[in-house]
């Protein structure tokens, strides 16, 4: 008698090898999906905040006017608004995060930071000192540190951190 199609047996192995092979093999996808989004976010925060600095100092090159920033409590917003202007204008700054990572921003040192004619300061004493020490934001992923970006002579400077992305 001649056969056609497979038997019950040889599906049921089938599904079985193949049921296998996915419960063996999703653990390394899902960590590759964690790992990715996670150096997407590091990247994507660091280079939309080191833009945020640029566009900062050119607005106070511009405009000949102070540009203060405010980092807000939750520590993923920020703002530089412009002083002595008759209309206030603001460059506002919210850091992108992925579904999996919670990023924040540290700021190092703490002190009240502005720009003023593209020069990076800080306030002391009701005057403005010209930031001469490395000025960085840390940005941070699950409580982690992965990557800062650096003010240094009012250039920012992206880089990550060793290990980080892993």
């Amino acid at each position: 008698m001649k056969r056609k199609g497979f038997t019950l047996i040889e599906m049921l192995i089938v599904i079985l090898i193949i049921m296998t092979l996915s419960a063996v093999s999703m653990p390394v996808i899902i960590q590759s999906v964690i790992r990715i989004e996670k150096e997407a976010s590091i990247e994507s925060a660091a280079l939309a905040l080191r833009q945020f600095y640029i566009d900062a100092r050119s607005k106070s090159l511009q405009s000949e006017s102070a540009y203060h920033l405010t980092i807000f409590d939750d520590k993923k917003s920020m703002r530089f608004t412009e002083d002595a202007s008759p209309i206030s204008r603001t460059i506002n700054f919210t850091i992108p995060s992925g579904i999996r990572s919670n990023v924040i921003l540290e700021q190092s040192p703490e002190a009240t930071y502005s720009y003023i004619l593209g020069i990076f300061v800080k306030k002391e004493n009701n005057r403005y000192i010209p930031v001469n020490t490395p000025y960085s934001m840390t940005i941070n992923i699950n409580g982690e540190p992965e990557a800062t970006v650096t003010i240094d002579k009012g250039y920012p400077k992206f880089e990550i951190m060793e290990g980080s992305g892993s």
